[in-house]
């Protein structure tokens, strides 16, 4: 509530400062509001970049290095000279720059979790004084929503958000202050990432990177246990699966979106398994339905929705349609060691038909 007031407040402030410095017959004219509605969208693309090049500045600087680089579904890599471009859909996530941490026992965070939130407040303050001082009527709009819509990511950055699909920069770094153990987990999971880049299988994640969490009192715990569960299916241990899935997510730690991808395996598990899979429905709410929807071209969703569709609903052409789905994301996905796991996990459940 406090972040709805913060952002509406900004706004307010926005819509002033326009009235005050652009005449009444200029903001009257149908071009303006085309030029109001351009600078919205254009401030959104643009502070969601400046803030992703703001983590990658201050990392640097934190002595991290680059790995990936996120603006909405579309995921940027440097590798062997060379920009790549991939798809990644995650739901409520605008943007993201992942970087590996320096390799010393206890990683320097604060910068490279605030550089976001700085960079917004330096574009904002920045644009809403060029904005003042400016003599073009429509740089002036523009100058304003930019800056103003920076200081709002700021804002949704900035104060912590628990109750939201993924955690934000400020959330984050109270948890990694509060206990150092979170910012382990962070680190490894960056650095399977990185090899999942590569082409790594779950598989094959090194055991000191990962094990099984055996207490799960947080939303990186969860996170941590994700890829031990990931491992275990990877090698076709779906009991095991089952019994850590069941324990991570009744645990109610997971972020909604991680929750939202646990459930959706362990349905999958419970299919194969020849367990009844309506069992799974009480851990589904509204939130974790819209995010299942949203994923809902994920390799390992399309995987869950070919196995309803071929072993419960004996519907192969709607089977056929999902794993037509799946093969187009081959080139497009950007973890081709977890595409071949799922492929894999595709021609077991063809096998069972």
């Amino acid at each position: 509530m406090l972040i709805i007031i913060c952002c509406a407040l900004l706004f307010f402030i926005c819509d002033l400062l326009i009235d005050c410095t652009v005449p009444e017959e200029i903001l009257a004219q149908p071009i303006t509001i085309g030029v109001i509605v351009l600078s919205l969208v254009l401030s959104v693309i643009l502070g969601i970049i400046l803030h992703e090049l703001g983590h990658l500045i201050c990392g640097l600087i934190s002595g991290y290095t680059f790995q990936s680089f996120t603006v909405f579904s579309f995921l940027f890599t440097y590798k062997d000279n060379k920009l790549k471009v991939k798809k990644l859909a995650i739901p409520g996530l605008g943007g993201q720059c992942l970087m590996n941490a320096p390799e010393v026992e206890n990683p320097p965070f604060l910068l490279y979790n605030l550089g976001g939130i700085l960079a917004n407040i330096f574009f904002g303050v920045l644009s809403i004084a060029l904005g003042w001082f400016i003599q073009n009527y429509y740089a002036t709009i523009f100058l304003f929503i930019f800056g103003f819509t920076h200081l709002t990511f700021a804002v949704i950055n900035g104060l912590p958000q628990k109750k939201h699909i993924i955690t934000n920069d400020m959330e984050n770094i109270l948890l990694f202050k509060k206990n150092p153990r979170e910012y382990k987990y962070i680190t490894s999971a960056l650095q399977i990432q990185n090899m999942m880049l590569e082409g790594l299988r779950a598989k094959d994640y090194p055991e000191k990177l990962v094990s099984r969490v055996d207490d799960i009192q947080t939303q990186n715990a969860v996170l941590g246990n994700a890829f031990y569960i990931s491992k275990l299916i990877d090698i076709h241990d779906f009991e095991n699966s089952i019994i850590e899935l069941e324990r991570t997510i009744e645990s109610n730690k997971a972020v909604p979106v991680n929750q939202a991808e646990l459930i959706n395996l362990l349905e999958f598990c419970y299919i194969v398994t020849k367990r009844d899979v309506s069992q799974t429905e009480k851990y589904k709410d509204k939130t974790i339905l819209s995010i299942l929807k949203q994923m809902s071209t994920n390799p390992s969703v399309l995987l869950t929705n070919y196995t309803k569709a071929l072993l419960i609903e004996k519907d192969a052409e709607k089977a056929k349609d999902y794993h037509e789905q799946f093969n187009s994301l081959e080139k497009k996905y950007p973890f081709p060691g977890d595409y071949q796991s799922t492929k894999e996990l595709f021609e077991i459940v063809e096998k069972m038909a």
